[in-house]
């Protein structure tokens, strides 16, 4: 089990952020149908060449941004293998999304730099000249912007907690039921004795 957390799209110019509980809500469970959906699990599953035993399974954590990826394969290293490359093509796909996003909104803005910068060229009125000025100069901002973020790497996951390896049968359920009963066991004993050296004493 690996806990993290969902880093929110950039906001790119001329978007609003939303920052009600609602939102951030409705974005993480999206985004773990994405996490745990068929492309994710099938593209990872032919990379590391895993069988039918590999699932993934993901859940909110209450009301906090928090997320729980559970990731079960036949061996404890392949589900620790298995819960990195999910997370990493999840990354993938956000990344290439968001790229695409400023790509197309960057296209439309040099579009309306090259508008803006004949009409600043031609001659009229200084009022008008004036606006296009203050447009143009808003225009620059923003591409400056999305060159920045179109340039930056970028991650979309942070792990909070460290994962925890799920191994479905063998040896690895073998030992862990091996290790519970060895711990009751002690437990049992430990209560026996002082109950034992209790009645001696009375």
């Amino acid at each position: 089990m690996t806990r993290l957390s969902f880093v929110q799209d950039p906001v790119l110019p001329g978007e609003q952020p939303s920052t009600s509980t609602d939102a951030r809500d409705r974005f993480i469970q999206t985004q773990i149908l994405i996490l745990t959906g068929p492309d994710i699990h099938d593209t990872v599953a032919d990379a590391l060449g895993l069988g039918d035993e590999f699932t993934l399974t993901a859940q909110q954590v209450g009301a906090t941004d928090v997320v729980e990826l559970q990731v079960q394969s036949d061996t404890e290293i392949s589900a620790r293998d298995a819960s990195t490359a999910v997370i990493e093509q999840y990354d993938q796909q956000r990344s290439a999304s968001v790229t695409a996003r400023v790509d197309a909104l960057l296209a439309g803005i040099e579009a309306e730099i090259a508008d803006l910068q004949g009409a600043l060229n031609a001659e009229g009125d200084s009022a008008l000249a004036t606006a296009t000025g203050t447009e143009y100069s808003r225009l620059l901002a923003s591409r400056s912007q999305l060159v920045l973020l179109r340039s930056g790497d970028q991650e979309f996951t942070q792990v909070v907690g460290a994962p925890r390896a799920s191994a479905v049968g063998g040896a690895g359920t073998v030992v862990q039921a091996t290790l519970i009963g060895l711990l009751l066991g002690a437990v049992v004993g430990i209560a026996l004795a002082l109950i034992l050296q209790r009645v001696r004493t009375e």
